[in-house]
């Protein structure tokens, strides 16, 4: 897997330290959308301290292909973090997968940026990463990562009783998969 890379309208790369304050700003920035959907955060989630040690460790784990999170921005304003796309708990050998997970500011929601990363990450993981299948976990009412999944050619795959534990309980999850083609 490359560092970065380029679509049609978008650029992914993989962050390092000295972008965790526009990492923070990003989370910071789109708090209210993601957590409904996410696992309750550490009470230091939203400190310049803990996204530079995230983007320490996430770095570090790309290089030793254990996961990959490509930050997205237009090719219009390189600067500008509008979302993200990970590939986390890569598992190569006999099984080749990985699963993901993604985020589009909310500002840049509704117009194809998350379908255009999705599909072209997806293709470069299976390409690039010689994987096999990815795996997307989503919360039964987060019906627009849903649709997502399905019109970038997820197949519904089940339901992950108790998968994670959030907002004090251990909830459900939809399984929906991806195989290389």
């Amino acid at each position: 897997m490359l560092y970065n890379y380029e679509s049609q309208n978008l650029i992914y790369k993989i962050l390092s330290v000295e972008d965790a304050p526009r990492i923070l700003d990003f989370y910071h920035s789109n708090r209210d959308i993601f957590e409904p959907y996410e696992p309750d955060k550490p009470d230091n989630f939203y400190s310049l301290e803990y996204q530079t040690t995230m983007a320490k460790l996430e770095y570090e784990n790309f290089l030793r292909g254990k996961s990959a999170r490509f930050w997205i921005s237009r090719k219009s304003q390189p600067s500008i973090l509008i979302g993200c796309v990970s590939f986390n708990n890569i598992v190569k050998g006999s099984f080749l997968y990985c699963t993901i997970g993604y985020k589009i500011h909310k500002s840049h929601q509704g117009i194809g940026y998350a379908t255009e990363a999705v599909e072209y990450l997806t293709g470069r993981m299976f390409a690039d990463g010689g994987l096999h299948r990815i795996e997307a976990y989503i919360h039964p009412d987060n019906h627009a990562s849903i649709a997502l999944v399905e019109k970038c050619g997820f197949q519904f795959d089940g339901i992950a009783k108790d998968y994670v534990y959030m907002k004090g309980s251990w909830t459900d999850h939809l399984r929906y998969t991806l195989i290389s083609p």
